[in-house]
């Protein structure tokens, strides 16, 4: 990857600004790795989780500050290398097909109601 480390996230910052992913696919892993059970590697990660699950809305915010996205890709550094998300990321499909059967019985007792 070419650039400084400064200018690499400057290009991520932008990318979430422009509707990028914001970080959703690693929020979606830690709602999963709860509602799996699944326990965090690093209790410390737990904060982290929490920080990026307060991010919703704010991504895609046009004059997010530099240190508050610095501090929101080191959580998803941190989330991404924990065991925890590793196994619910590993784990998904079950997450996925939890969604979808309830989602299918919510449109069942819908109709029939």
């Amino acid at each position: 990857m070419e650039g400084t480390k400064e200018e690499r996230m400057e290009d991520e910052r932008r990318e979430d600004e422009r509707g990028g992913d914001g970080g959703n696919g690693v929020r979606v892993l830690v709602d999963a790795r709860d509602k799996l059970g699944i326990s965090w590697q690093s209790g410390e990660n737990e904060k982290q989780g929490m920080l990026v699950m307060s991010w919703e809305g704010r991504a895609g915010v046009s004059g997010v500050e530099p240190g508050d996205f610095q501090l929101y890709v080191t959580a998803l550094g941190a989330l991404w290398a924990d065991a925890g998300i590793q196994e619910a990321y590993a784990r998904r499909s079950e997450f996925q097909l939890a969604i979808e059967l309830g989602q299918t019985q919510l449109k069942t007792n819908t109709t029939c109601s």
